[in-house]
């Protein structure tokens, strides 16, 4: 089989399985939807217009109804505010959330509009759909950090626990527990508390419980996820390998931030 027809089968598989694909993008961000295009032709998908950040930067009233800065700032790791740019995108995420509940779909596909496909690795879609629980809550088809659970992850988990117990990390025993993705299959692990939200399946009750973490936005979409997990009230797992990557990550040159001032 082709990278082509690999790729029809790939997608095919990703439309089959879910009630619905997403595409979050911005109006002015015509340039990644035309690269879209071709990246993604043979998925069935729709754009979904979220919060450009612009209108958050000439609206106070609305930004802060949307976040909680002072609690943003309490369970942040270093006790950082959130950027305008992270809070349009968190809350763009929470309105696919609830365009999801409201048509009643049971599980989706979220995809940022910088998603990059990997082809050479895309017909292990099969393999992950095909292993995953059905008690899952949330799939990343991308990510970063804590993927690997080996010694020197042990390593790490221990020293956290003893800064957690000194009072020095802000995160407690659960989340330190399960920081690092655990093996389920070949094709599945366990997920642990990761970055990135380029690309991911969530289920109805997914939805709901990310709704109710960002309400009002509190962490940057992929912190709240990892939040969620870590904690064990978000039933996550991760694709192995990553299926999707983000612009930045294969080029890097070319990439322009819709996030960052």
């Amino acid at each position: 089989m082709n990278s082509s027809d690999a790729k029809k089968t790939a997608f095919k598989a990703l439309n089959d399985f879910f009630d619905h694909v997403y595409v979050i993008t911005i109006e002015k961000a015509d340039s990644r939807r035309a690269k879209l295009a071709t990246l993604l032709q043979g998925l069935e998908y729709d754009f979904f217009y979220g919060m450009d950040k612009t209108l958050l930067q000439q609206d106070d009233i609305r930004l802060q109804q949307l976040y909680n800065d002072s609690k943003s700032r309490r369970l942040n790791r270093y006790g950082n505010p959130m950027t305008i740019g992270h809070i349009a995108c968190s809350y763009s995420h929470c309105m696919v959330y609830m365009d999801m509940l409201q048509r009643g779909f049971e599980k989706v596909l979220i995809l940022e509009d910088d998603v990059v496909p990997m082809v050479h690795l895309i017909h292990h879609i099969h393999d992950v759909l095909k292993t995953l629980p059905d008690n899952w809550e949330i799939l990343y088809w991308g990510y970063d950090r804590h993927e690997k659970w080996n010694m020197a992850s042990r390593f790490k988990q221990g020293l956290y626990h003893i800064t957690a117990a000194l009072g020095l990390l802000k995160w407690n025993h659960t989340m330190i527990r399960n920081l690092h993705a655990k093996p389920h299959t070949n094709f599945l692990h366990k997920a642990g508390s990761h970055d990135l939200s380029h690309a991911y399946g969530i289920t109805k009750s997914g939805a709901k419980k990310m709704l109710e973490i960002q309400n009002p936005v509190v962490f940057n979409a992929d912190t709240a996820m990892a939040y969620g997990i870590a904690n064990g009230w978000i039933k996550g797992y991760i694709a192995k390998p990553i299926i999707f990557k983000q612009e930045f990550e294969v080029r890097p040159d070319e990439y322009v931030s819709m996030i960052k001032d």
